[in-house]
C-alpha cells in the first residue's frame, strides 16, 4: 500500500469509528430497572455505594473511586445523603469481601455497621473486546448492574442494569457513560 493510500485508509477507519461512536451517543442505551413493592423513597435518606467487578474487568487506569464518584454524584443530585468513603473502606476490610466477592449478606452487614437504611452495590458484570483493534480503535461491550439492598429486611428494593457497545481506545471510555446512565435511572428521593 502506498503512503497516500495508507493515510486515506487511516482517515477512513477513524471516520468510521467516530460515526459509530456518534451513533451510540445519539442513541445511548437505556437502563432497565425494577422496584420492589416495599421500596419507598421516603424511608431511605442515606445510602452507601460499593462498586465491584467480577474478576479483573476494569483496567488498572480506571479506579473504583472514580466510578463510585459518578454514582454518588447522581444520588446526591436526587436528594440522597451518602456514607463516607473512609468509613466504607474500613468496613470492607473488616467484612473482608475484597477477594471473595460481595454478597448481599455482606452488604447488609456493612449497612448495619454504618447505621444506614440501604446500600447500593454496583457491579461491572461484563467487559469484552469485540473484533480486532484497528489503529487504536476497538469495539467493546460492557454490562453494569446495580441493586439497592434494604439493611433492615435484607431484600433487594431496586435493581437496574445497562449494557452497550461502543468504539473507544480503551474500556475506560465506555464504562463511565454507562454507569452515569444507570445512576440517572435511580429514582429521586421523596420527602415525607
Amino acid at each position: 500500500m502506498h503512503k497516500a493510500e495508507s493515510t486515506l485508509f487511516k482517515l477512513f477507519v477513524c471516520l468510521m469509528a467516530l460515526l459509530g461512536a456518534g451513533c451510540s451517543a445519539r442513541h445511548p442505551p437505556v437502563a432497565d430497572t425494577s422496584f420492589s413493592p416495599s421500596f419507598y423513597q421516603t424511608d431511605i435518606d442515606k445510602v452507601a455505594v460499593l462498586v465491584e467487578s467480577q474478576g479483573r474487568l476494569i483496567s488498572r487506569n480506571l479506579s473504583y473511586r472514580y466510578l463510585e464518584d459518578d454514582f454518588i454524584t447522581a444520588l446526591m443530585r436526587k436528594g440522597y445523603r451518602v456514607a463516607s468513603r473512609s468509613d466504607l473502606k474500613k468496613l470492607k476490610i473488616e467484612v473482608n469481601f475484597q477477594h471473595s466477592g460481595l454478597t448481599d449478606f455482606d452488604a447488609v452487614q456493612i449497612g448495619r455497621m454504618l447505621n444506614i437504611p440501604a446500600i447500593i452495590v454496583v457491579s461491572i458484570t461484563s467487559m469484552d473486546r469485540i473484533g480486532h483493534r484497528t489503529y487504536n480503535i476497538q469495539k467493546y461491550f460492557c454490562a453494569i448492574g446495580a441493586r439497592l439492598i434494604s439493611v433492615e429486611k435484607g431484600e433487594v428494593l431496586w435493581i437496574g442494569k445497562i449494557a452497550g457497545y461502543g468504539y473507544a481506545t480503551s474500556e475506560n471510555e465506555l464504562i463511565p457513560g454507562l454507569l452515569y446512565s444507570l445512576a440517572e435511572s435511580f429514582p429521586p428521593r421523596q420527602q415525607r
